[in-house]
Order: C-alpha cells, then sequence, then structure tokens
C-alpha cells in the first residue's frame, strides 16, 4: 500500500490532525442540531396550541432547520468514519511494516 514507514507516520499525522479537526466540527453541529430540535419542538407546541397559520408556519421553518443541521451532523459524521477508517488502514500497515522488519 505505502512504500516507507516514514510515509506512513506521516500520512497518521495528517489524519489523526484532520480528525480532530473533524470532531471538533462534529461536536458543534450535533450542539446546533439539539438547538434546533428544541426551538422545533417548541414551535409545534405552540402550532398546536394556538392553531394559527403562523405558529404552523413557524413549526414548519423550524423543522427545515432542524433537518438541515442533522443533515450537517450526519455528513460530518460519515466523514469522520472514513478517516477513522484510513487511520486504521495506516495502523495496519504500520504493523505489517514492523512485524517484516523484525
Amino acid at each position: 500500500m505505502f512504500k516507507s514507514k516514514s510515509s506512513i507516520e506521516r500520512k497518521l499525522v495528517s489524519v489523526s490532525a484532520e480528525l480532530v479537526k473533524l470532531t471538533e466540527e462534529l461536536q458543534l453541529a450535533e450542539q446546533q442540531t439539539r438547538f434546533f430540535e428544541e426551538q422545533s419542538e417548541d414551535a409545534r407546541l405552540r402550532s398546536l396550541v394556538s392553531e394559527s397559520p403562523l405558529a404552523q408556519s413557524e413549526y414548519k421553518d423550524a423543522r427545515k432547520s432542524t433537518t438541515a443541521a442533522r443533515k450537517v451532523s450526519d455528513s460530518l459524521s460519515r466523514r469522520k468514519d472514513k478517516l477513522q477508517q484510513k487511520q486504521d488502514a495506516l495502523l495496519d500497515e504500520m504493523g505489517r511494516i514492523a512485524r517484516k522488519s523484525s
């Protein structure tokens, strides 16, 4: 897969840095998603109680924001999973190199 131990180490450092950044982004996105979910639930309850077109419209808008935030979180989560798989593959390759050299 990779040619040398140093090449793998450089890739691992890069992937690790990406994972740290992505984890921070994912935590923020999940916080935002929870916020929008709470806002959406509040809007839903207001629309049920008031039964007004305005409250229903506000609920619809809140749901859209929640859906969009959830999509961002899901996308970041998938990217993080792929990076973790890449990191695992690099670590496996490092292990193979270490076994060959001993």
